[in-house]
């Protein structure tokens, strides 16, 4: 993982609504959930130690906070002119705190159709499971997953591991991160748009967890019997594509006769 700044001791991953909008500099706004214990529980009363950083994880980004109290576990994080590298994806953000002499560093402004973004305080359930890339020329998808027609479920993909890049930033080590991330469901050749919601999507990390990092992908009711594939797609910002892949099987229950 790479960090801000050593004084820095918590983040946590801002996945940012691009799903529907072209690349280019974006305003995003983000509300702070009031359930967000190890947030709202470590954060300065200010909010002074509030830093937002793009997908490397270091380069800091002009925010503001709106509406921000600590008493009641409120507030909004906007940030200004971000530049959005991918259309029609969703993209991860960082938000820093828990630096207890950290100083204001908040920028005023007005967000303008700014994106919606989101920070997930839930951990993974289990179980989770890690996708793994398909042997050259395999035709089965290796890793599966089961459900109903009716039911709409949260997969919880962990993230292959990062590569180290050279160097140390503020004495923690730097490494790739996750930038964007795309999901389809296919079946056959034809995408199945209706069994999806990218919009869904969210990155969590867990440093209780020795910093793992996981992607919830939502997957909706698909027909009985029938198999299917989702594919998520995870771009660095180091450029490198990951593509990952795990097959649907919808298998409704018999009714007793």
């Amino acid at each position: 993982m790479s960090w801000f700044n050593s004084n820095w001791t918590r983040r946590a991953p801002i996945t940012v609504n691009g799903s529907a909008v072209a690349a280019g500099s974006k305003d995003v706004t983000i509300v702070l959930p009031s359930d967000w214990d190890e947030f709202w529980d470590n954060v300065q009363s200010s909010g002074d130690d509030v830093r937002v950083c793009d997908a490397d994880g270091r380069t800091a980004l002009t925010y503001d906070l709106a509406g921000f109290n600590s008493a009641t576990k409120t507030g909004t994080v906007e940030v200004d002119n971000w530049t959005m590298s991918q259309s029609n994806e969703m993209h991860v953000l960082w938000i820093y705190w828990d630096y207890p002499s950290a100083t204001d560093s908040k920028t005023p402004f007005t967000p303008s159709a700014a994106l919606a973004g989101d920070v997930t305080p839930e951990r993974p359930g289990f179980p989770t499971f890690r996708a793994r890339p398909q042997k050259s020329g395999a035709t089965t998808v290796v890793d599966t997953v089961s459900k109903t027609t009716l039911e709409t479920i949260f997969v919880w993909l962990e993230l292959p591991d990062m590569v180290r890049r050279c160097g140390n930033f503020n004495n923690r080590d730097s490494w790739e991160e996750v930038e964007s991330i795309n999901v389809t469901v296919e079946r056959g050749d034809s995408e199945e748009a209706s069994l999806f919601d990218e919009t869904d999507t969210r990155m969590v990390e867990c440093a209780i967890r020795g910093f793992r990092q996981f992607i919830r992908v939502a997957i909706k009711g698909g027909t009985a019997t029938n198999n299917y594939v989702c594919i998520v797609t995870i771009t660095t910002d180091q450029r490198r594509v990951i593509d990952r892949r795990f097959q649907i099987k919808v298998n409704d229950a018999a009714e007793e006769s």
